[in-house]
């Protein structure tokens, strides 16, 4: 396996609900790649939601490097959507396959690169296997992630 095809992942953690699960995320992604490179960072729900909020510069290195970029926030309201959608599209993502659902994910315009949205988990692993499948095309990945994921909520 070569240095391509390792796929770069910026977890971006917005409270501390979410910090509790970055390690199970970061799990769940390894679980479907055995190459992928995780950075993680903390971008805080005050400043997420405040208006006109910016990635610190960090952070937004990575998610603009990123195969995917996904923002991991346990609570949501109105002031944190907009700010997710802002800087979803300060990063190029805007947009929304037809056959996304009810997930809330978009990608670049090439359709290469992904933003996730996770939630709480376990229902956020759903976000990590669309990752692995729209940004990763790893399909087999996701569906090995869905499938344990419902075993684990059917036992």
């Amino acid at each position: 396996m070569s240095v391509t095809d390792v796929r770069r992942v910026a977890l971006l953690v917005a409270d501390d609900a979410a910090s509790a699960c970055v390690s199970r995320i970061v799990d769940a992604l390894r679980s479907g790649r055995d190459r992928v490179h995780v950075v993680t960072h903390r971008i805080g729900a005050l400043a997420l939601a405040a208006h006109g909020a910016v990635l610190p510069d960090r952070a937004l290195q990575a998610a603009a490097s990123a195969d995917a970029v996904l923002v991991a926030i346990g609570a949501q309201h109105r002031e944190t959507t907009a700010a997710l959608a802002a800087i979803r599209e300060q990063l190029g993502f805007t947009r929304r396959p037809a056959d996304a659902g009810g997930a809330r994910m978009w990608l670049n315009a090439a359709g290469t690169r992904g933003c996730f949205i996770v939630g709480t988990l376990p229902a956020g692993l759903t976000a990590v296997a669309l990752a692995l499948e729209y940004a990763f095309g790893d399909r087999d990945g996701a569906n090995a992630l869905r499938d344990a994921r419902l075993r684990a909520a059917l036992a």
